[in-house]
């Protein structure tokens, strides 16, 4: 414990945990022979997500080409929109219920869906009708994962 402040020395498990959600594909850590314990696995799929608001922000700007798509999101997940999220492994999903409506969108419950690996978001899906790859909804529930 350190005496200035109330963090604790993280343990081996965990800091095993983060480097391997960093750098291993979960492929490699789900065929290890003997298997890798289950307490273990559920910390790796923890620390496998992206905990930098900023990844999420340049994933919607590069995929988007603004940050348009970015702030409405953050709106959302500021507004406590995204409802009943849950992560089962390497997936996240959870439901955005936009507070009222905005531009461009109609008022309704949107599913989203999110995979990820090594730190990074390998594959998105919303059932919102927006051209975007990267739409608001998703940037939401991103962004409530992080925080």
């Amino acid at each position: 414990m350190c005496p200035e402040c109330d963090a604790q020395v993280p343990s081996l498990g965990e800091l095993t945990a983060r480097c391997v959600a960093s750098h291993i594909p979960f492929e490699l850590v789900e065929h290890v022979y003997p298997p890798v314990p289950e307490q273990l696995q559920l910390r790796i799929a923890f620390w496998s997500f992206p905990d930098n608001e900023e990844d999420i922000r340049l994933y919607s700007c590069l995929a988007n080409g603004s940050a348009d798509e970015f702030q409405r999101g953050e709106h959302l997940y500021r507004n406590k929109a995204v409802k009943e999220p849950l992560q089962i492994g390497f997936h996240l999903s959870a439901s955005v219920m936009p507070p009222a409506p905005m531009v461009g969108q109609g008022r309704g419950q949107y599913n989203v869906a999110v995979t990820f690996d090594r730190r990074r978001i390998t594959s998105c899906n919303c059932t919102c009708s927006s051209t975007a790859y990267w739409c608001s909804h998703v940037v939401a529930v991103c962004l409530h994962r992080i925080h």
